[in-house]
């Protein structure tokens, strides 16, 4: 009976702090796309002049899920949209994003590969929206690579941070 009561405790302390939360919030523009069962909101970054950029995904019928990179302009307005399908054109998922101080946005994500494991991806997107580059990385032997994070260092050397599934049967060094 006592775990009950710290849950409810919990979420009831929760409530009540968003709750009047939301009293202190200036709300200057409010954007809604999709239905909650066909998108969700996954990584965001805001840029200097207050662009908003927004990485989500979205399902779709006959491209698994995508994602969609998205910049919204400082009044709210959009500016573009890029949808990423991974080349198995089964689902893919947005991680982590960084935005660099040439407006460059790098997004780490992970795609799934025709046996049902997932690879890493890495999207170079410049400041209209374009797809500079994308780079998959993947593990053989239909194991899963996961990222976790995604840093840049002062020299615009790129780190990504995940995991990989090999057995010490299939490792080659």
């Amino acid at each position: 009976m006592k775990t009950k009561f710290y849950l409810i405790s919990y979420f009831f302390a929760m409530f009540c702090f968003n709750m009047h939360s939301e009293n202190f919030v200036n709300k200057e523009w409010v954007i809604a796309s999709g239905s909650p069962l066909d998108s969700s909101f996954q990584v965001s970054q805001v840029n200097l002049n207050g662009e908003l950029f927004l990485a989500s995904n979205v399902s779709t019928l006959s491209e698994g899920t995508n994602v969609i990179i998205s910049n919204f302009k400082e009044d709210g307005s959009e500016g573009w949209t890029l949808n990423y399908n991974g080349s198995s054109n089964l689902n893919d998922y947005p991680i982590s994003m960084i935005l660099d101080e040439d407006g460059f946005l790098y997004i780490a994500g992970i795609t799934q590969q025709f046996l049902g494991n997932y690879d890493i991806f890495l999207l170079k997107i410049d400041f209209s929206g374009t797809l500079i580059w994308e780079y998959t990385y993947g593990s053989t032997y239909e194991f899963d690579d996961f990222v976790t994070g995604l840093k840049l260092d002062s020299k615009k050397n790129i780190y990504l941070c995940g995991t990989t599934s090999i057995t010490s049967a299939n490792f080659v060094s």
